[in-house]
């Protein structure tokens, strides 16, 4: 069995960038950066985040990274 820790590592105007790891038991075995980006479904362009999704994901955001 492992654990999987996600959190926010930095917001950026149209992306939100994710910090990730897996552990097995104490042992870290795997880590992981995400870049995700808020599109437009229409234009296929980056969007800006909305201020609700802002204050969501700020939230989630690891102190110490």
């Amino acid at each position: 069995s492992v654990t999987i820790g996600t959190a926010v590592q930095k917001i950026g105007n149209s992306s939100v960038t994710l910090a990730q790891a897996i552990f097995q038991g104490e042992r870290c075995v795997a880590e992981a950066e995400v870049v995700a980006v808020h599109i437009d479904t229409e234009t296929r362009r980056a969007r800006p985040l909305g201020e609700a999704a802002r204050t969501a994901l700020d939230a989630l955001r690891f102190a110490d990274l």
